[in-house]
């Protein structure tokens, strides 16, 4: 399976805006490569780089260092060309504000050569969108629906999805998901940028935890759920000793036991600790939320919904 996305080694600094201050780095030193077909998601706190990596990818911001490319084309110099094969919803549910929606959607369908209208119509009697308002007038779940019947309708080999289930109800999102599973399907590649554990976890069959602009983290979700676990043991251990220990993340002793989160080949870490004379208290897979709280430094709350 070919790549249709590859990032490498990508940097993007933007200047001080107050003189004496230091630039700020949103991306350094990103490797990232998304296969066609696949559904990938970028899951990171605020901040972690992910909405400025696919700006990148869009050609709307020029990295400072470092080389992306979609479909092998330059996302700089050959931006024009990518766009016409991808479809993007930004994070920002303001922009057009003064437009009407059904103007919004004909503007979209003018400069969309797949434009599949019989599927937009469908979608639009669905979700109930008034093409008749102006798309400051819709709530944030409204905008949300617009923007997504805009980028699903054009039928694109790469969606760029950047948080699609903002403002929706949970019935609302269960209804848009069930759509990306679709495209998924039809082999549609997929990068979805969010903070949302249980949105990845849902539709992905691949993930990148990004925090301070770089990947902390890269892997299949089933291989993740088969090979990241936690370990606990009694009797003799050595957390200092176990931390060293290739396939093990983190060792700390908590009371009577010792923890252990391991990342790779669980049984045989069980088998190691009891011949070192530990007894094996209990193990089970990590989740998700499990790995994502034990990679990224300091995961706030509200960064976890």
């Amino acid at each position: 399976m070919s790549d249709a996305i590859v990032v490498e080694r990508l940097v993007k600094r933007f200047p001080a805006l107050i003189p004496g201050r230091a630039a700020r780095i949103a991306v350094d030193g990103l490797d990232l490569r998304v296969q066609e077909g696949r559904v990938t998601g970028l899951l990171g706190p605020n901040g972690s780089g992910k909405t400025t990596t696919i700006n990148v990818l869009l050609g709307l911001t020029k990295p400072t260092s470092g080389r992306a490319t979609v479909f092998g084309r330059d996302v700089w110099r050959e931006s024009l060309g990518i766009r016409s094969r991808v479809a993007y919803v930004p994070a920002e549910r303001t922009v057009f504000d003064w437009m009407q929606v059904g103007k919004f959607i004909g503007g979209v369908t003018s400069l969309s050569k797949r434009w599949d209208s019989e599927y937009a119509d469908r979608l639009i009697r669905r979700w109930e969108i008034d093409k008749r308002a102006s798309m400051g007038q819709l709530s944030t779940g409204a905008r949300t629906r617009v923007l997504l019947v805009a980028a699903l309708a054009r039928r694109p080999d790469i969606l760029l999805l950047d948080e699609p289930t903002t403002g929706l109800d949970p019935a609302a999102t269960d209804d848009a998901l069930s759509e990306l599973i679709g495209f998924a399907a039809d082999g549609t590649t997929i990068v979805l940028v969010t903070h949302h554990i249980e949105v990845v976890d849902r539709i992905c069959d691949r993930v990148t935890i990004m925090s301070s602009g770089h990947a902390l983290l890269t892997s299949d979700l089933e291989d993740m759920r088969s090979s990241w676990a936690v370990i606990d043991v009694t009797g003799p251990s050595r957390p200092e000793e176990m931390h060293q220990w290739e396939e093990v993340t983190s060792a700390t002793r908590r009371d009577e036991y010792t923890r252990l989160i391991v990342h790779a080949n669980p049984a045989a870490v069980v088998d190691r600790l009891r011949l070192l004379g530990a007894e094996i208290a209990s193990v089970h897979p990590l989740t998700l939320r499990e790995v994502y709280l034990g990679v990224t430094p300091r995961a706030a709350d509200d960064d976890l919904a």
